[in-house]
């Protein structure tokens, strides 16, 4: 591909029929406002979820796809490293940040949506009911009825939960508590096991799948140099191993992203998705064939050069383009001919080349 090539695609790249499409009704009544690019958003979510098995974990978290123009559902989020822009709730594999699932956030509609944190779990998960999947998540998404209704579709689920969620037994809220660093209290209920650790602060962790006597450690400095290992509750030391899915996928995804500057909001997460895409290839290859991946393409950097030589192709310059264009013949009714085969002598020059002789 040719630089020129390149620079006519990226003029006129377009997603959407916008003629084709006019008279299409909207679904459910209302505008799609991912309609510019909703068929590739659906192309890729289903294709990340078909082209590769998951493992048995995955973690369920919000993604920022960086823009600060105006948008009707751009987002802030003070805690992510990228504050303003288009929020994504993504679903990824724990150990290696694959991206299984992924739903784009456009706002609320009429008012606050009731029950968001559920539907969106339930969405993601959706493919993977009664498959043996663990996923974990932060407070935002846990409740006892989420735990209770994934349990009955066969999916195991872990997450820290707020103290004010119902459900939750009253004398383990943490201000009911007097614990010293380090101390938990462990409580079940049928199929769901509440603890609450005391760290810094009070930590709460819900699960429906934990044995409430099982014991696991975290590393922690408490006032010391070097860490130390700390006995806690199983459910805990799990979710702290696998709460780093998304997070991981963020940073393969952010290291090599086109930071190309752009009216078009639809731009950036076209190129998002698109480097999403590339790392989701790098994993499949990478666990489909490790012994020739670690030798060709030791890094996920080594993987996109190769991966964009191969797009660019062989392309050779050609022929310089001539300085002076030629006279385009057969616009006009007369062009300029050559009147005589050989070149005659100019009297006014064979006068001036006489010595002492003057032109004109």
């Amino acid at each position: 591909m040719s630089r020129d090539r390149f620079d006519l695609i990226w003029r006129y790249l377009h997603l959407h029929d916008n003629e084709s499409q006019a008279a299409q009704p909207w679904p459910e009544g209302r505008p799609d406002k991912l309609r510019k690019i909703r068929w590739y958003l659906d192309y890729l979510d289903q294709r990340f979820s078909s082209n590769f098995i998951p493992q048995s974990t995955a973690t369920i978290d919000e993604s920022m796809i960086k823009f600060k123009g105006r948008l009707s559902f751009r987002q802030y989020l003070p805690a992510k490293p990228t504050k303003w822009g288009v929020k994504l709730w993504n679903m990824a594999n724990s150990s290696t940040g694959y991206m299984h699932r992924f739903q784009v956030y456009t706002g609320k509609e009429d008012g606050q949506e009731k029950g968001l944190a559920y539907r969106v779990v339930m969405d993601l998960c959706s493919h993977m009911f009664g498959k043996n999947l663990t996923v974990y998540f932060d407070n935002f998404y846990t409740s006892t009825d989420l735990l209770r209704d994934l349990h009955t579709r066969g999916v195991m689920a872990c997450g820290t939960v707020r103290n004010n969620r119902k459900g939750l037994p009253k004398d383990l809220l943490p201000k009911n508590l007097k614990l010293k660093k380090h101390e938990f209290k462990v409580a079940q209920k049928d199929e769901l096991t509440y603890c609450v650790w005391q760290d810094t602060k009070a930590v709460c962790v819900l699960s429906n799948f934990h044995d409430p006597s099982s014991r696991g450690t975290v590393n922690r400095r408490s006032g010391m140099p070097t860490q130390q290992q700390v006995t806690v509750p199983k459910m805990l030391s799990d979710y702290q191993q696998n709460m780093k899915g998304v997070d991981l996928c963020d940073q393969m995804v952010g290291y090599y992203l086109l930071h190309h500057r752009s009216k078009k909001w639809w731009c950036r997460i076209f190129f998002y998705l698109m480097e999403a895409l590339a790392y989701n290839a790098y994993v499949i290859a990478r666990d489909t064939n490790p012994e020739r991946v670690k030798t060709m393409w030791p890094t996920f950097q080594n993987y996109l050069e190769d991966l964009v030589a191969s797009l660019v192709g062989d392309t050779r310059a050609g022929k310089a383009a001539a300085l002076v264009p030629e006279p385009a013949r057969g616009t006009v009714q007369h062009t300029i001919e050559k009147m005589f085969e050989k070149k005659k002598t100019c009297h006014e020059c064979s006068l001036a080349a006489e010595p002492g002789a003057r032109r004109g």
